[in-house]
């Protein structure tokens, strides 16, 4: 005896949401094959092949779909973030572009990391095209020597290198097609960047600052307040009556850039700010949002603060600024430095 099976219909689930859709259609992917022929008094008149899949990208190269089309719009962008060169902020000239590379020395590992040098009146950095990343990134002010070494190199042949000695007591070992260039050139422009104090200095600005806060139940709110400097250190008091404020100190700023509006806005559609800091064990984020004018100086001042190495503690591996972990110790671990042992009692 053969049971008829039950016929099956599209159940209607009234807790699905469009979002809930929109998901599973970018995580899942949908497929979609048709053909449908049009006829009239059994003359078949026109026809329609169809083959269709939507999904996110990430889905459609897993399935390997759109393979060629990713890699083409990729290197384009690519391309064109090279050609258009360093970021550069307001006020900052580019004085020198030319292949080098550095000499970089963690642990086990030592190597010659090339890339493309900029040069400019303000900062000294180091670019690398592939994969995308900035190997160096020094402002001038925190170099306190320039000087070109003749060092014996693997090729059995001694070559000049520009050696830069850093205010915190670290060399920075450059080589370039050009070394004479980048030498003297280097030397005019650390000369015209000066000094710079190290402790922040308020800008003359009092507007509203949005601050990006969240509550324990994991919910974000933007609250509003104003930047402030209290003992060289950046902070952000909150005008709501709330115990809210951040406090960030001028050797912990690690990134300060602008995000774009169509990834996300502030209130009222205002410009988001994004700060990268380094926390108590490991690199936080903190959100501001403001009018460009307000937050302007701000990022000037901020990328100016960045005057210190980052490094690891050799006890626990937190990060930490190269200065505070010999002058401090490690605030994770407790770990001392040799020198800070022989200062204290």
């Amino acid at each position: 005896m053969v049971s008829k099976s039950k016929q099956q219909y599209p159940l209607q689930r009234r807790e699905t949401t469009l979002n809930d859709l929109l998901d599973r259609l970018l995580t899942k992917g949908l497929m979609l094959n048709s053909d449908v022929v049009v006829t009239v008094s059994g003359i078949p008149l026109l026809g329609l092949n169809l083959r269709l899949a939507l999904g996110g990208m990430s889905t459609m190269l897993r399935y390997g779909f759109m393979t060629d089309w990713d890699e083409a719009i990729r290197s384009v962008a690519k391309k064109k973030q090279v050609e258009a060169g360093p970021h550069l902020e307001d006020g900052e000239q580019l004085l020198l572009t030319l292949f080098g590379s550095c000499w970089y020395s963690k642990g086990i590992y030592s190597a010659w990391r090339p890339g493309l040098i900029h040069l400019t009146n303000r900062r000294l950095l180091l670019y690398q095209q592939e994969p995308s990343e900035t190997l160096l990134d020094i402002n001038l002010w925190l170099i306190s020597g320039i000087d070109t070494r003749q060092v014996a190199h693997f090729s059995d042949q001694n070559r000049q290198e520009v050696w830069l000695t850093m205010t915190s007591g670290d060399v920075v070992r450059l080589h370039c097609v050009d070394i004479q260039n980048l030498f003297d050139t280097l030397k005019k422009a650390q000369a015209l960047a000066g000094s710079k104090d190290i402790n922040l200095a308020s800008p003359d600005i009092d507007e509203t600052i949005w601050y990006l806060t969240t509550d324990g139940a994991g919910k974000f709110a933007w609250q509003s307040g104003a930047f402030c400097v209290r003992d060289g250190a950046l902070c952000w008091l909150g005008r709501s009556g709330q115990s809210l404020s951040f406090r960030m100190a001028a050797a912990d700023v690690l990134a300060v850039e602008f995000i774009a509006e169509d990834i996300m806005s502030g209130p009222d559609g205002k410009l988001v700010l994004e700060m990268h800091y380094l926390g108590r064990t490991n690199t936080e984020k903190a959100y501001f949002a403001g009018n460009m004018d307000a937050l302007r100086p701000w990022v000037r001042l901020l990328r100016e603060a960045r005057r210190d190495i980052l490094e690891t503690c050799p006890f626990c591996g937190a990060p930490a600024p190269r200065g505070r972990l010999l002058n401090k110790g490690c605030d994770a671990c407790g770990w001392l430095s040799a020198r800070l042992k022989r200062l204290l009692p």
